[in-house]
């Protein structure tokens, strides 16, 4: 796992991605196959994010996320990011999830996470996430995943309620 990942409780991950005065999602979930969150077809509000390292990479790889509601551009990082720019993308779930202020967000909610360069244009990554259960279980029922950007995209760690780790 990358190093601004050391020593970051998870639930420190949760929080870098969440907005800041962020609007309302709107639509409903698709719904999902029994394994949980699947990608469905990208219509925007109602794509789910997928829950395996592969299929990840490529709904990543192929901007999947890019009619979910996000930030306009990317800023600086404040937080323990990959990148000293970030831009945050929200599946619809967690988007209308944040906006009404809930304690506990549901299954299928999900965010996503660019990482640019100083440029401010070049991706360099992602750090993405989605809620595999109604109840968190202290990151436990979290799938998360973080990828560098590229020609071919590259898996950096993928899992379920991934915590902190030493190299």
């Amino acid at each position: 796992m990358h190093s601004w990942l050391l020593g970051l409780p998870l639930i420190g991950l949760v929080g870098c991605l969440m907005p800041t005065g962020f609007g309302t999602g709107v639509g409903t979930h698709s719904g999902s196959g029994a394994g949980g969150a699947s990608i469905s077809e990208v219509t925007g509000e109602n794509a789910a994010l997928p829950t395996g390292a592969a299929e990840f990479l490529a709904f990543l790889k192929a901007d999947g996320y890019g009619a979910y509601p996000h930030e306009p551009e990317s800023h600086v990082s404040v937080g323990p990011h990959g990148g000293p720019r970030v831009r945050r993308f929200y599946q619809p779930k967690l988007n209308q999830s944040l906006a009404g202020a809930a304690l506990e967000h549901p299954a299928g909610a999900g965010a996503v996470l660019e990482l640019y360069g100083t440029d401010a244009t070049t991706r360099t990554g992602w750090v993405a996430s989605v809620k595999l259960d109604a109840f968190s279980e202290s990151g436990q029922n979290w799938y998360w995943l973080e990828a560098l950007d590229g020609d071919s995209p590259t898996l950096v760690d993928a899992g379920q309620g991934l915590g902190i780790r030493s190299e």
